[in-house]
Order: C-alpha cells, then structure tokens, then sequence
C-alpha cells in the first residue's frame, strides 16, 4: 500500500522535532517516489514526482529566492518540502506559509542540529521497506483473489502487514474503454490510482490494494464500517466523473459489501460475471448488491442453457424482424418495461391499441410464448435481463 505524506512523518522518531508549518491539506498526498537532499535549486533537473525533498538553503542569497523555489518545487509536483532551518534559512515568510496553504504542498521544518543525512536515511529506509511490503501485499491478495495455494497460509500472512480477519473486503473492478476498445493508458493507470488513494485516506482504519488483469484494474476494499464502500465510490465518483478520464469511458463494478476475507475470491468471481454489463455513459457505477435478479441469472453457471432460454425468446423474435425489416422485439420491450400496458405501448409508438394488441398475437405466433400471461411476460423479462447482462446485440 502507498505510504501517504502524513503516515511518514508519523513513522519517524520523535528526536528529529519535524514540524508541520502549511500545507496540511496535502498531508494525505501518496504514491512517494523517493527522498532527496537538494541544494542546486534548479528543479528543472528534478525527474521523480512525488518526492520529499530536503534542504538547508545553503546556496540561497536571499528570502525571495526561498519563496521562489517553493514555487518552482510545486510546479514539479513535489509531495513534501522540509526546511532546516537556524543557520542558512532564518524563519519561513508568511508569503510561503500562505503560498504552501493555497496549494496544499505540506511544509515542514526541524531544527538545524538535526542532521539531514539521518532524515533522508530513515525516510528511504521507511519507504524501501513499503515497496517491499506492497509487493508481498500484492501477490497475497492476488493469491486469495484468484484462489491459488493455501488460501488459510495466505490470509493469516496478510495478516501480518496490518489485515484482519475482522475487516470486511469487498472487490472493485474498473473497466475502461476507448472506442469499444478495453485498454488502460500508464498515464489513466497512474491517475485512477490516485484518485483511489486519495479518497481511502478519507476512510478511518480503510486499506486498499489495486492491480491490473486481462486489460482490467482490480481493486480491494479493506475496511470496518459498513457503509464505508459507497461514501468511498461516490469520492471516486467525484473525481472521475466530474468531465471525462482521459476520452475514456469508465465503469466501475462494485463487488458484494461487507463480506469476510474468506469469501473474497467467491465475490471477485460473482463480479466478473456482470463486465459485459453495458452502459451507454461515459462514467458509470454498477453495485453487485443492486442488481436484483441479475444475480440470479449471474450466478446460473451454464451460460449455454442461458443462451438457449434467450434464443428460444428474444433471440427467436429479433431473428424475424431481421429477416423481415419488422420491429416487433421493440414492441415487447416496451410492453414488458410498461408492465402489460396496451395504452402506454400505443402512446409510446403513435399507434393505436389495436395495432398493439394484433403485435402481441404475432409475436405469441413467432416465439410460441403468449405474452399476455404472467408466465409468458416473466419469460421475456428474463429473455431482457439475460440480453443486458451478456450485452447480446
């Protein structure tokens, strides 16, 4: 799991008397890339975002230098500044104090006994040791997910980075697309990834782990609050769908809430089930636990016996109207959205009812299935629900 700003400093011993003095509304910043000791100010020679960046301003000739740096080191998209200050850098101005507090980049100071070489050592230590550890994480969730080797020796290692048994887990699965296309650009990977970090440090004691697969994002949701997946999606939300994601169109799959550890790789499968599940926006949410009778059509294993239910209903009904330029399958929806309605259809097609009750004895004649009955509209429905599902055109 990435490490955020606040969590680093939190990590580091006392003795260094590291305060913070702005930009506290970056403190949830992640993803660090690395720790450096800088006194040639020239941050166009910086290549790694999201570093915490040192420094004593050794080199610096006045205050406004200082304030233009700072500047300068937002541009490149710093994730912390430290200062040691006493000797080289007097007092932070209130124009950077201000500045760090508009922009959110967290600035820091300790005093100029400390050494920073002690700092820039601990601060690497913590975050070679994190790296370490997300990629254990990541093959143990990936292990319990897919449910290969001893899943009870996988979740009791978990355990072990700060996991429990006691949390609830639930499966996120993020489907893009360009063009009907699935793919995953590095730059819309690396942006996904912090918005969803971003919005779990929001969540008290909530843990999240993401990888890819099959040109697909996963993501799992550690957490103790029931409730705390849907305020998490609708942070994401915000964000994502606030004006488009890189020209692609996203769609988030939110597995069953509030389930063990235990039922995970269960909840991941059941998931996986509902990705042909078609949306026509460009930003779209899809929650298992919403889906209704999806799920039972979901969990029929025999996708075969399904297609055979649809293409002995629908399917028969849209093979006629191909072959005879008709638009019957567009009456029956209708008529099965509007719940039996003659009226409502007639209305809905300009037509009179008549026309619409002469359609409803073809299409019984066509499909064998007379959609008067109850047996006969929960068939169609079925026939809709199955169409959507496995989006069959």
């Amino acid at each position: 799991m990435s490490l955020t700003v606040e969590k680093i400093m939190n990590l580091l011993p006392s003795s260094y008397r590291i305060r913070l003095v702005a930009g506290k509304g970056g403190l949830c910043r992640s993803d660090i890339n690395w720790v450096s000791l800088v006194e040639d100010y020239d941050t166009e020679k910086f290549r790694n975002i999201n570093q915490i960046v040192i420094t004593a301003g050794i080199n610096m000739k006045c205050e406004e230098e200082l304030a233009e740096y700072v500047k300068n080191l937002h541009e490149a998209r710093t994730a912390a500044l430290i200062l040691n200050v006493g000797k080289y850098i007097k007092k932070v101005d209130d124009e950077i104090i201000n500045f760090c507090n508009k922009v959110d980049l967290p600035l820091y100071t300790m005093p100029w006994d400390v050494l920073m070489s002690d700092l820039v050592r601990d601060i690497s230590k913590i975050l070679i040791l994190n790296e370490k550890n997300k990629k254990s994480i990541f093959e143990l969730i990936q292990s319990i997910v897919f449910n290969t080797g001893n899943i009870n020796k996988h979740i009791n290692e978990l355990c072990m980075y700060g996991f429990s048994e006691e949390m609830y887990y639930c499966p996120i699965i993020i489907k893009s697309q360009h063009d009907g296309i699935e793919t995953i650009p590095d730059m819309a990977l690396k942006s996904l990834k912090t918005v969803f970090e971003n919005s779990i440090s929001k969540i008290r004691d909530a843990k999240m782990i993401m990888f890819t697969y099959n040109r697909k994002i996963a993501v799992v949701v550690a957490y103790y609050n029931k409730g705390d997946v849907e305020k998490y999606v609708d942070d994401i939300s915000k964000n994502i769908g606030a004006g488009g994601f890189f020209n692609h169109r996203i769609t988030l799959f939110v597995g069953k809430q509030n389930d063990m550890l235990n039922r995970l790789s269960v909840n991941f499968k059941r998931l996986n089930q509902f990705l042909n599940f078609s949306s026509k926006k460009d930003f779209d949410v899809v929650y298992y636990d919403k889906m209704g009778i999806y799920k039972l059509i979901a969990d029929v294993g025999d996708t075969e016996l399904l297609k055979e239910f649809y293409d002995d209903s629908i399917g028969k009904l849209k093979k006629y109207d191909r072959e005879n330029s008709l638009n019957f399958t567009e009456y029956l929806k209708s008529y099965i959205e509007y719940d039996g309605s003659v009226i409502a259809v007639a209305k809905n097609f300009y037509v009179h009812r008549n026309t619409v009750n002469n359609y409803l004895k073809k299409i019984e004649e066509i499909t064998g299935i007379n959609p008067l009955t109850v047996e006969g509209k929960f068939i169609f429905l079925m026939a809709m629900k199955i169409e959507r599902l496995f989006d069959i055109q």
